[in-house]
């Protein structure tokens, strides 16, 4: 949790209010982060960050929450990755 505070607190920010994708503007409305897992404690940082930068907001997605919901809906995207993947780590395990 002091790790993630302390990243958090000492990075730069962008404050933008706009940006474009792919050729197409859009509105700025807050900041996405990831993160291995949740904290215990993480909501209070939320809070904290949500209140330094209102109106924008703050969200932290965690990584092993997105593989675990990948693995259980086998989205096909997902397993395209991980096909792929496994074909490099056999191809580099070959070796040994």
């Amino acid at each position: 949790m002091d790790q993630l505070r302390d990243l958090l607190f000492s990075m730069p920010l962008i404050l933008a209010t706009k940006a474009v994708y792919r050729g197409k503007d859009y509105e700025v409305s807050g900041f996405l982060f990831s993160w291995w897992s949740k904290p215990e404690g993480v909501e209070s940082l939320l809070g904290d960050i949500n209140g330094l930068i209102a109106p924008r907001t703050f969200e932290i997605f965690y990584t092993a929450d997105i593989i675990e919901e990948s693995i259980k809906n086998k989205y096909p995207w997902y397993l395209q990755i991980i096909k792929e993947e496994k074909a490099r780590m056999d191809e580099f395990l070959k070796v040994y």
